[in-house]
């Protein structure tokens, strides 16, 4: 089945409040893959990484359903030919916020600075976003805007429930404690 989930991507940027200076030469990008490899595709060309080694991708296994694995593989097989990135894609159980944000940390840990795409899963981009606020010197989150297709999915699928607080450095978050956050970040970069 072809997955046509996006009608048309607005364009790649940051997050606003989830980017960083980061030398363009010195980023390793990790895609959080989902179905359409086009806007993995997109991505890549607009970061434009340094090598193919700088680029890591990840998909989802086990995924939602069992073949959601291979739907992901089939429909970013090209980029990750053209990329070589296949010699480095990692697998993450698709519904665990912790098993990516670990793995994301082990690569920031081995590298410097990520621009993560978070594409593919919610739990995955969860973990991204937490990734970020924890490391904002060195973590960017970059993504395509895309406009979604009417009538994307149906039906209903369980519900997952996550106690995250444990992952963050700083304390738990709350307005006045991302606000400071977000006013000592734009102090250090003036």
């Amino acid at each position: 089945e072809f997955y046509n989930l996006s009608s048309h991507i607005k364009g790649v940027s940051p997050v606003n409040g989830f980017h960083t200076l980061i030398d363009s030469n010195e980023f390793t990008f990790v895609p959080l893959l989902g179905f359409e490899g086009a806007r993995f595709n997109l991505i890549n060309n607009t970061l434009e990484p340094s090598s193919k080694e700088s680029i890591i991708p990840i998909v989802g296994l086990p995924g939602f359903e069992p073949w959601y694995v291979f739907e992901t593989i089939r429909g970013n097989r090209q980029i990750l030919k053209i990329t070589d990135s296949y010699q480095r894609l990692d697998y993450i159980p698709s519904d665990c916020v912790f098993s990516c944000y670990y793995k994301l940390e082990e690569i920031l840990n081995s590298r410097k600075y990520l621009k993560v795409a978070p594409i593919g899963t919610k739990p995955h981009a969860v973990a991204a976003f937490i990734l970020a606020l924890n490391y904002p010197e060195n973590v960017e989150i970059v993504y395509d805007h895309p406009i979604r297709t009417s009538k994307r999915t149906d039906g209903v699928s369980k519900v997952h429930v996550y106690d995250i607080k444990h992952l963050f450095k700083y304390k738990s978050p709350n307005i006045d404690n991302l606000n400071d956050r977000r006013r000592a970040r734009m102090e250090r970069r003036t």
